[in-house]
């Protein structure tokens, strides 16, 4: 791994005001121009916006989409951007003013006279739409903190959907009838799911993403989650989610090369979360949208198995959650042909401050052995290894599969803030090439119940520059350095190198 840069000014903070980096992994460079601290300013998409189309979720009627008769849901100015897409590809932007837009995922009865709620998940697969909040980010020490009071765009979820499968709030990507979502923009926008929705955003093979000055908060399995996608995260506020920002791997025809930068990600169980595989059999509960997601294969190439995402993390606040930032190196456990996966990144200029369990985790993810329950009980009931293996059921056409599974890790740490003056982490860090829970810090060992759900992983590859001195930190658990595997005695032959 290669990195070079060059700084011009160091906010005192510790965020850089302008500079240039260049990433290069595996022969791939990634370049970024780092935003200053107040996210708020305009970032134009093109030179002229073509078509524009209004909402106001406080209109009286449905209107037309005009300045002067917006529409009163953002449902239907979504319809109205299909249709716009198929006369030409210039940029369409959705307006919407200050105020809630509800909505559920229950359909609706047509022709209603007073305002129907938002037809949930919020589907956005048109190319080049830019969905603009009225929202202006109220800053504070630098970093994204909410909206400015009065300015808010506020999307809800007025009541719980229950399914077997999770749901999202808005959802960015692929789906059946042909759409694509390559391009998509969505700014300016809070998102309270208020623990209803699984997700408060979800994006799925995208490329040309912008998300910059939302808030997204208590959506009770993730805030934002991305697969396969690229694009720029900036200056937006995630709390109250588990994780509050996800991405996961890309392949080479959707690949995952994300610079996240300035945002804020607090109150979280886990802050940030990044994956070296690509979330191919998440199910969608679609809801109310007549749209479908565009499936996977059931047996999938492997070049349609993403397992490589690049990742440059610069400037971002990640506080107070049990989890700081954690590299899960396979993830999902969704997919078992999918047997490796990498993460390369840069982390510098960010802050890790009281983070109650783990401030940074690097674990292979869900990553079962052959005799868990997730090949011989996959049940919804059963969370989270039944759960996770029924999801992947319909992609499952043979095993079970006992790996080998393997991983790699590339990264480099700088100029970050790690600091706990409120909080007593169970460790400064843990590095393990096993699921996160099954080293058990009470005791010094993996948990004898846990070690025959979750392998280890085997020839896998750690490789950091530590510059923060974090990993040589008193405390840190250091399980990526086990010889061989509790369960069966087998060598790992795993290989890590810290350079301080």
């Amino acid at each position: 791994m290669k990195t070079m840069f060059v700084r011009a000014r160091q906010e005192p903070n510790g965020i850089v005001s302008a500079w240039v980096r260049s990433m290069i992994f595996c022969g791939i460079a990634l370049f970024a121009v780092a935003p200053r601290p107040a996210h708020a300013q305009t970032v134009g998409t093109d030179a002229s916006t073509p078509a524009t189309v209004y909402v106001n979720c406080a209109a009286t009627a449905r209107g037309n989409g005009s300045a002067a008769r917006p529409y009163w849901r953002i449902t239907d100015a979504l319809e109205k951007a299909r249709a716009l897409r198929r006369r030409g590809p210039e940029r369409i932007t959705i307006r919407v003013a200050p105020g809630t837009c509800s909505g559920n995922f229950e359909t609706q009865p047509p022709d209603q006279i007073t305002r129907p709620p938002e037809l949930l998940p919020l589907v956005l697969n048109v190319t080049n739409l830019t969905l603009h909040g009225a929202g202006v980010m109220e800053h504070a020490g630098g970093y994204p903190v909410g909206a400015r009071a009065g300015t808010a765009t506020t999307l809800t979820v007025d009541t719980a959907h229950l399914g077997d499968y999770p749901d999202t709030v808005i959802y960015v990507g692929p789906t059946t009838d042909g759409g694509r979502a390559d391009g998509t923009v969505i700014e300016g926008v809070l998102i309270d799911s208020a623990f209803i929705a699984a997700f408060g955003i979800d994006i799925s093979r995208t490329q040309q993403l912008t998300l910059r000055d939302n808030v997204v908060t208590n959506a009770w399995l993730g805030d934002i989650n991305g697969s396969e996608c690229s694009g720029r995260i900036v200056g937006n506020v995630v709390h109250g989610g588990s994780p509050g920002m996800l991405f996961a791997g890309g392949t080479s025809s959707n690949p995952s090369r994300v610079f996240i930068a300035g945002n804020s990600a607090t109150d979280n169980y886990e802050g940030v979360g990044l994956l070296g595989d690509a979330g191919v059999t998440d199910h969608l509960d679609m809801g109310a949208s007549p749209l479908e997601v565009l499936p996977y294969p059931i047996n999938p190439t492997a070049s349609q198995m993403g397992n490589h995402i690049e990742v440059e993390f610069a400037g971002n606040d990640v506080s107070n959650n049990y989890i700081g930032i954690d590299f899960t190196l396979l993830g999902g456990g969704k997919y078992p042909y999918l047997q490796t996966g990498y993460i390369s990144a840069s982390i510098h200029d960010n802050r890790f401050i009281d983070n109650a369990g783990y401030p940074f985790a690097l674990d292979s993810g869900f990553v079962f052995r052959a005799t868990s329950e997730y090949w011989r009980n996959p049940s919804i009931q059963d969370f989270p290894v039944g759960y996770i293996g029924a999801q992947a059921t319909p992609f499952i056409t043979h095993g079970p599969i006992d790996g080998p599974y393997s991983g790699s890790a590339n990264a480099i740490f700088e100029h970050n803030v790690w600091k706990n003056p409120g909080a007593a982490p169970l460790a400064p860090a843990i590095l393990t090439f096993s699921g996160l829970n099954v080293y058990d810090p009470a005791t010094g060992e993996p948990d004898p119940s846990l070690v025959p759900e979750y392998s280890y992983m085997r020839n896998s590859k750690l490789n950091f520059v530590d510059e923060d001195g974090l990993f040589s930190r008193p405390g840190v658990i250091r399980d990526d350095l086990r010889l061989y595997d509790p369960f069966d005695g087998v060598a790992l032959l795993n290989q890590t190198r810290i350079h301080h």
